[in-house]
């Protein structure tokens, strides 16, 4: 019997950015974790949306609403 296994799966790297909008002032997009970090500075509604691209130029993107209140 033959076993299927995922090869190089996880191993893919994926790459963060964002695309449409930004971040609140003093947040910061890992582009190699999709972390965001910091602490925002200016309150307010912000919109903006991340998009992950594989090594393969496969791109999946979702858009975010981030309330910021002092």
């Amino acid at each position: 019997a033959r076993r299927l296994e995922r090869v190089g799966l996880a191993r893919r790297q994926y790459s963060y950015t964002v695309t449409s909008g930004a971040l609140p002032a003093n947040l910061t997009l890992n582009a190699a974790t999709g972390a965001i970090t910091g602490m925002p500075t200016t309150s307010g509604t912000f919109n903006f949306t991340i998009t992950a691209t594989n090594p393969s130029s496969c791109t999946g993107s979702k858009a975010y609403t981030v309330t910021v209140v002092p």
